[in-house]
């Protein structure tokens, strides 16, 4: 029995191992090259936005039905002035802040959410990637979301075109560590009809 389970290194059943290891590393360095363009495109887009009155530490605690001593206080550990300085850790730890910012706050921090999703959907236990896609997704259980619809229109269409890049990777390599389900809803409720990707 022992004979039968133990196959030499140079065996067949080693070469087809061996083979699908780098087939599967293959995939992931292709993966991470659009991954990686993906960002570049975010990051072009989105350079210069400008946050808006609602900051992310502000949004936590307007989710927490805070006092607004408690809001300014929050507000002032939001030091950064651009959305690539928000801190990685700051992301990773409030989840769902984005339901509860001022339009041009959500286009700020939006940027800086996707491009943490993209770095860090693979190694990370936190929910903010799936928060993320849910926050660019419409309400199509009840009627139009015009709050939600309202927070879209301010995305010019290059910005638009990197959300449904993102939404679109998700889709295809998100690998089973983001709700890519959530994500294909979101392309056919609202960006595939609203974007043109050349």
């Amino acid at each position: 029995v022992g004979s039968f389970l133990c196959f030499p290194r140079d065996s067949a059943k080693g070469l087809i191992r061996k083979g699908r290891t780098i087939g599967i590393r293959n995939t992931f360095a292709m993966n991470d090259a659009l991954r990686d363009e993906i960002i570049a495109g975010i990051t072009e887009a989105f350079t210069g936005v400008r946050r808006g009155d609602i900051t992310l530490h502000e949004a936590d605690v307007i989710d927490e039905c805070g006092s607004e001593k408690d809001r300014r206080t929050a507000r002032a550990r939001d030091v950064e002035k651009r959305w690539q300085d928000v801190p990685e850790a700051d992301i990773e730890s409030h989840s769902s802040v984005l339901s509860f910012l001022c339009p041009e706050s959500f286009r700020y921090y939006i940027a800086a959410y996707m491009v943490w999703s993209l770095r860090n959907y693979r190694i990370s236990k936190s929910a903010s990637s799936d928060f993320t896609i849910y926050a660019l997704m419409p309400n199509t259980n009840k009627a139009i979301d015009e709050w939600k619809l309202a927070r879209f229109t301010l995305f010019s269409p290059d910005q638009a075109r990197t959300i449904r890049r993102f939404l679109e990777f998700i889709v295809e390599h998100g690998d089973g560590h983001s709700d890519a389900t959530q994500a294909k809803l979101a392309l056919d409720a609202y960006w595939n009809e609203r974007t043109t990707i050349a």
